[in-house]
């Protein structure tokens, strides 16, 4: 007897059970991938919580050799008093007058060296300066929207007469000009004085130069090639603390609400992050050089400072506050290793690279001014009764080295190249130090 073979299934009915077949190794595959995917992003997670909670012992604010009390700047000894020198106050071309003529760049640097230089460049009024150690300049200045009031979408609109373009002029060591790049600002032009803060520069050489704009909501970025000035990549980061992107190695490194960032400047993706324990915002600290980052979150249930080292995003140290230190208020000197913070009226100083509290002076509730220079550290006091008082400070201890009264007009303290500068609403002067007597003075 021949053995029974299976039925055979009619033609469509076996195409049907093989693309169901199909499906179902597809369906399994996917699941597969799935739970793969799932798997590395938490391991991704893990790893990154792991890397961001790895806390170091927090370092009291009670050390043993920190200063008991502050000195106060408010009331200086009088036997500390100078005579200041300062330069005949002068008010000079916007830099768009100074570094064009007639609608075209020029094409040499306009100031020739000599004690006067910096003081036109200060006048000028730049949102960003920086001279390199071989002598390439960069500045950055407004220039009129390019995108004109006809372009708006509504005859009854107009920008503001405040709002502008930004222009980044290269000047090589040779003193001709290299190249030139413009960022369009438009985007904010309808409520620019609102949402300005202030404009950088971050050369990331020999690459790129990037530059770009701090606005309230965002960090604006051009990123062009440092030999050509053609743009790279332009864009918005999606964060702004109040402190510029710091150029790192290929890098810009900045902070967002809730962590250090490692952005790519040729797009400006994320390319590593790592969490702050604590959530951060504009009301909590932030100060950064290219090496450190700083950083005390207003929503810490014990106030505490923490800083990064930002060539491999670890924590250098955390230091204990006896309170929230003021975020509008900071400065940074990498090479004086000093970070100095405010709390309530009185200025902390502490070491940056270890967090070592060196000396605290109360100044009352101005946000002063300060530049450091040639070892010293110059604090601009502006006070509401009586003239306001340029202080010279050793970094070091804090002891005040001598002060002077300078005018009630003076609002800024600045420096360019190697000068000390004094700026007015309309108006700068040079302060004299002790060994430069090239400039004509008036006491």
């Amino acid at each position: 007897m021949k053995a029974l073979s299976p039925p055979k299934l009619p033609r469509a009915h076996r195409l049907r059970a093989v693309v169901g077949l199909a499906l179902l190794a597809t369906a399994f595959s996917l699941t597969a991938c799935k739970k793969d995917a799932q798997k590395s992003a938490r391991a991704a997670d893990a790893e990154s919580s792991a890397e961001g909670s790895t806390k170091l012992k927090m370092l009291k604010w009670s050390q043993a050799d920190a200063p008991l009390e502050a000195r106060d700047l408010r009331a200086p000894d009088p036997l500390l008093r100078t005579q200041l020198k300062l330069t005949p106050s002068q008010k000079f071309p916007g830099c768009a007058e100074l570094f064009e003529e007639d609608g075209h760049l020029k094409q040499e640097f306009p100031l020739k060296d000599g004690p006067r230089r910096a003081l036109h460049i200060a006048g000028c009024a730049p949102e960003a300066y920086e001279r390199l150690e071989d002598g390439t300049r960069y500045i950055a200045y407004p220039t009129p929207l390019a995108k004109l009031n006809d372009e708006l979408d509504s005859p009854t609109k107009a920008y503001p007469e405040e709002a502008s373009d930004l222009r980044l002029l290269a000047y090589g060591p040779d003193g001709q000009l290299a190249w030139h790049a413009q960022m369009d600002r438009s985007a904010n032009a309808m409520n620019f004085r609102a949402n300005f803060r202030s404009s950088y520069i971050a050369p990331l050489l020999p690459r790129l130069v990037c530059f770009g704009t701090l606005w309230q909501g965002g960090t604006q970025a051009s990123c062009v090639d440092a030999e050509a000035g053609s743009v790279t990549w332009s864009g918005i980061m999606p964060f702004w603390s109040g402190i510029t992107p710091q150029p790192n190695a290929t890098s810009l490194v900045g902070a967002t609400l809730k962590r250090l960032t490692r952005r790519y400047p040729y797009n400006g993706v994320e390319m590593r992050a790592v969490k702050f324990d604590n959530v951060g915002g504009r009301s909590s600290f932030y100060a950064a050089h290219p090496g450190q980052l700083f950083f005390a979150s207003a929503h810490a249930e014990t106030p505490h400072l923490s800083a990064y080292n930002l060539d491999d995003f670890s924590e250098a140290w955390t230091l204990e506050l006896p309170g929230p230190p003021d975020p509008n208020w900071r400065y940074v000197s990498a090479a004086l290793d000093l970070l100095l913070l405010k709390i309530d009226d009185t200025i902390h100083a502490l070491r940056a690279t270890t967090g070592e509290r060196l000396w605290a002076a109360k100044i009352g509730p101005d946000q002063a001014p300060v530049v450091a220079l040639d070892g010293t550290l110059y604090l601009l006091h502006r006070r509401e009764s009586g003239p306001n008082r340029l202080f010279a400070l050793d970094p070091e201890t804090g002891e005040i080295k001598g002060f002077s009264p300078v005018s009630y007009g003076s609002l800024a303290l600045v420096q360019i190249e190697d000068t000390l500068i004094l700026r007015s609403v309309r108006a700068v002067q040079q302060v004299i130090l002790s060994d430069d007597d090239s400039q004509e003075a008036t006491p």
